[in-house]
This record gives C-alpha cells, sequence and structure tokens, in this order.
C-alpha cells in the first residue's frame, strides 16, 4: 500500500504557506500525511499551522542548518513510504496525490516517479513536463525533472544517504545525481502536479558553480565541466527573464 507523505519546509513565509495548504484542501486527507518543518518562524506562520492543524501530521519548529537541513528532519519525521517535497509557496494541482499513488501501486519495482509543473511567471503560467530519462540524458550539472514533481521511496534515503548539508544551493540537484547513479529505477508521470514561482528558483552563478562541482565529483572532466558552467549561467539569465514575464 502506497503512504505518501509530504513534507513542507518554511521559514517566516506565512502568506506562501497558507497558499500551499489551502491548496491541499481539496485533496482527501486519507490520502496522504503531512509533515511541516519550520525553521523558528516568527512572522505568524505558525498560525497559519495552527488554523490548518486538522490537515497536518507533525509539525517540528526549531532552529535549523538551512532548508537541506529542515528537508533531512522532515524525511526522518515522515512515516510514508513514498517522500515528496512541497514547500512553502508551492500549490498542488489535481492528481498531486493519485498519479504517484497509481504508478507505485502499479508496479512494486518502482523506486522514484517524476512529474511536470507550471512554471509561474509574473503574467502567464508554462507548463513543463520532463524527458524521459534515459542514459544520455544530462542530469550532472542539471536537474533533470524537477524537484517538486518527485515523489521517491522513503527507503532511498536508507540506500544512498540525506542530503548533502555542505551544499548549501543545490543539495536537491546532487542527491537526485546520486539516484541517478544508483541505476534505481524511475517512471516519467505525463502531466503537472505542482504550480510553483519562478522567482523561487535558485538562479546564479552560485548554483552553477555547485553543480560544477558535483559533476567532477562524479567522474565528469573538468573542461567538459567549465563548458557545462558556462552554458548554465546562460540559462540561469533566460530564466531570470522568464520569471519577469
Amino acid at each position: 500500500m502506497t503512504r505518501i507523505s509530504i513534507v513542507t519546509v518554511v521559514l517566516n513565509d506565512k502568506h506562501g504557506l497558507f497558499k500551499t495548504l489551502e491548496s491541499l484542501s481539496n485533496i482527501s486527507k486519507a490520502s496522504y500525511e503531512h509533515v511541516i518543518i519550520d525553521g523558528g518562524s516568527t512572522d505568524g506562520s505558525l498560525d497559519v499551522v495552527k488554523d490548518f492543524s486538522n490537515r497536518i501530521d507533525v509539525v517540528v519548529s526549531e532552529n535549523d542548518n538551512g532548508i537541506y537541513d529542515a528537508m533531512n528532519k522532515g524525511v526522518l519525521n515522515a512515516t510514508g513510504n513514498v517522500i515528496c517535497f512541497l514547500n512553502a509557496g508551492d500549490r498542488v494541482l489535481n492528481g498531486y496525490i493519485s498519479y504517484p499513488t497509481n504508478c507505485f501501486s502499479t508496479d512494486n519495482n518502482i523506486d522514484y516517479c517524476y512529474a511536470g509543473v507550471i512554471l509561474h511567471g509574473n503574467k502567464k503560467d508554462k507548463l513543463y513536463i520532463p524527458r524521459e530519462i534515459n542514459p544520455t540524458s544530462e542530469y550532472l550539472q542539471a536537474m533533470p525533472f524537477p524537484h517538486p514533481g518527485l515523489f521517491v521511496k522513503k527507503e532511498l534515503f536508507d540506500r544512498i544517504g540525506y542530503f548533502d548539508l555542505s551544499k548549501k544551493i543545490t543539495a536537491d540537484h546532487e542527491w537526485i545525481v546520486r539516484v541517478l547513479l544508483s541505476k534505481v529505477r524511475g517512471v516519467r508521470i505525463r502531466h503537472g502536479v505542482v504550480k510553483f514561482n519562478l522567482d523561487g528558483l535558485s538562479l546564479s552563478s552560485n548554483t552553477s558553480f555547485e553543480m560544477y562541482q558535483t559533476a567532477v565529483k562524479y567522474g565528469r572532466s573538468k573542461y567538459k565541466a567549465v563548458f557545462y558552467y558556462l552554458y548554465n549561467l546562460l540559462v540561469f539569465v533566460k530564466y531570470k527573464i522568464i520569471s519577469k514575464i
């Protein structure tokens, strides 16, 4: 039986948290567990949590060592056998729970599934459906699929480890690299399941540099890694422009 644990990380974002929790209110609570990890908010975020307390299973509010430390805490506090991350400000779409539940229930050998997202700009939205992962897919210096649309078996964290706290911006990418290198089995969901703001993306030269470090760590030559580093800087500029549209 598939039991999905949604992990939401928040720090002083009561308005974003409200949008996220409100978007979940149309989904049967019996179909998921919700874990809130708060980094010690002082803006009223915990008041929002109280307003939705009948739909939240676990609340941890304490200082942490950043977003990835909070995400690790979320995994440790989750009791479901499938984990997904829905950060404050993200809004779920129809099928957010049913699509991955069907995937895992249909085939017990699936380790993860990944879905599309709607990228929300200032004036318009864009549906993004990731490509099917294959042996030629670029992932050492690129996100092969959007993290908000990723659903993974909790046991994967026991097998390959948790998020690397030495990565300040791209620990989710580095973790996905470990997932793909471990040769576990994933399935694509050809639907968008989450809407999130483009301005929430980590678009910076530091992002590209951390991905460069990850690529070299896992075997890419420095010359090729530098090429992708420069290419990523151009991509980030593109999305910065899109986020203003």
